[in-house]
């Protein structure tokens, strides 16, 4: 299954996720062989048509990552839209304390993880 084009806007839609060029989004990953390696793998899973977890943009700041650079970096080298949540960054980066992305993720939502 392939999540990129209008599939992907689709089923994206469908969860509540929004996708966003990456022109509009301040992407910052450093240039060291271990994060080449975390996009590379991003990357890989993305073309293996894998759902990977949406990335989280500021609702005050719409050019503001809150998490998810590896991600929107992945999508980006790639070409495509990236698919993003807005959320309140306060909230979130608490969340994020404890929880891995995907849990933030179904936390936000109201899914049970």
């Amino acid at each position: 299954m392939s999540w990129s084009g209008e599939r992907m806007r689709h089923i994206y839609s469908a969860r509540g996720i929004k996708t966003v060029l990456p022109r509009t989004v301040t992407i910052q990953v450093e240039d060291a062989a271990f994060v080449r390696n975390i996009v590379n793998g991003y990357k890989i899973r993305i073309q293996q048509g894998e759902w990977i977890v949406p990335i989280f943009i500021d609702k005050d700041n719409h050019q503001r990552i809150v998490d998810g650079n590896h991600r929107a970096q992945a999508y980006k080298e790639l070409g495509m839209e990236i698919p993003a949540i807005y959320v309140d960054r306060i909230k979130t980066l608490q969340l994020l304390v404890n929880k891995s992305p995907l849990q933030v993720y179904h936390t936000l939502i109201g899914r049970k993880v």
